[in-house]
């Protein structure tokens, strides 16, 4: 099954969507991009479901690219 890389209502402001837009398409160190983002209506927040010591780096990637995508 295809991994879910975010959960997000109707209301989820276009920043949110650009930055989940730019995660996807960054690298990731195994390819699997395993980060999940989550905008809860009020605020933004990015972790790894299943983490192990691999992925961690994955998170990093995956946040920097989102900030670049959202607009800083």
């Amino acid at each position: 099954s295809e991994h879910q890389t975010y959960k997000a209502g109707a209301d989820a402001p276009l920043w949110f969507m650009s930055g989940v837009d730019a995660a996807e398409k960054a690298p990731s160190a195994f390819d699997k991009n395993p980060v999940l983002f989550v905008w809860d209506g009020d605020d933004a927040s990015a972790f790894i479901p299943d983490r192990d010591s691999a992925t961690i780096l994955d998170l990093g990637i995956a946040k920097l690219h989102f900030e670049l995508g959202a607009g800083g």
